[in-house]
């Protein structure tokens, strides 16, 4: 996760990520799905600036779609690490926001690990990263990922993570339809016997350092089906994606967004024209990120 710092304030770019894969294992005791996924970060990113101050924790937000109260991730980082600490702390949080919202792309949870590492720093905490682990899992089954970026198998809720190394890096176009899909209500549409057929991600992990076409075939998304039968407009989406030149689409995480994969990025720009003229949603033209 990167940081800079200009004069008194401390930037944390808070990147997205796909889903390039994610299977659902099955229902755990504690009410959380068992999962298996490898997430990607990519060059998409919200942008979280802090300020010291000497009491309180203040969250300034650029979307009105966004809160600014408790019910905000950022917020409650900040609470929790300040409660952490056995310290009354204080900080300004102004959060731009450029990651779609309810696109499955993971903002929400990135912030959340920008406030964990910004304010890690900005408060002189210096604690380790397993402890920020352990924390950041509390706040969310995401959360913990974006502590390390790049591509990773994430296991259990999420929070289980193995980084991958030797990926070759992708150009991703992703389209975001403008529509927010509820996470919730697509775990709670699963099919009781979505265990019947499992996929596995060895034939990924194998052709993902590869970087050539033998990838796509095995991008796959447990959910997409799911969220699909909820919003029927998705499957058009993805059809449009394909005939546009793209590859492997795919949705990512709950949804609503899609991503595929360009060879280039000029074919990726020429993708991005077509499916502009169709008016699809907004459109990002992104990079992996390590």
């Amino acid at each position: 996760m990167e940081i800079f710092q200009e004069h008194r304030t401390l930037f944390v770019k808070a990147p997205a990520k796909l889903n390039l894969y994610l299977e659902v294992l099955g229902l755990r005791d504690d009410g959380y799905h068992e999962l298996e996924t490898i997430m990607q970060t990519v060059s998409l990113y919200d942008e979280l600036a802090l300020e010291l101050t000497s009491s309180g924790i203040r969250l300034v937000t650029s979307s009105p779609d966004v809160p600014n109260d408790h019910t905000n991730l950022v917020v409650r980082a900040a609470e929790l690490l300040s409660q952490h600490a056995h310290r009354q702390l204080g900080a300004t949080l102004r959060l731009e926001k450029r990651i779609p919202v309810g696109a499955g792309m993971g903002g929400g949870s990135s912030d959340a690990a920008a406030a964990l590492v910004g304010l890690n720093r900005l408060w002189d905490l210096d604690l380790n990263r397993e402890t920020l682990h352990e924390l950041a899992a509390r706040l969310g089954s995401d959360v913990p990922f974006f502590l390390y970026g790049g591509t990773a198998l994430c296991r259990g809720r999420g929070d289980r993570i193995a980084q991958i190394s030797g990926v070759k890096p992708l150009t991703y176009v992703v389209v975001w339809p403008r529509l927010n899909v509820s996470t919730k209500e697509v775990y709670e549409k699963l099919p009781p016997d979505l265990t019947k057929d499992l996929r596995q991600t060895k034939l990924l992990l194998r052709e993902i350092t590869k970087a050539g076409s033998g990838v796509f075939p095995h991008f796959f998304n447990r959910l997409e089906s799911v969220t699909v039968k909820l919003h029927a407009s998705l499957t058009l989406l993805a059809r449009r994606m394909t005939e546009s030149g793209l590859a492997g689409v795919t949705m990512t995480g709950s949804g609503s967004a899609f991503f595929g994969v360009s060879g280039s990025r000029k074919e990726a720009e020429e993708s991005l024209a077509k499916l502009s003229a169709l008016g699809v949603g907004d459109i990002f033209v992104v990079e992996s990120t390590y």
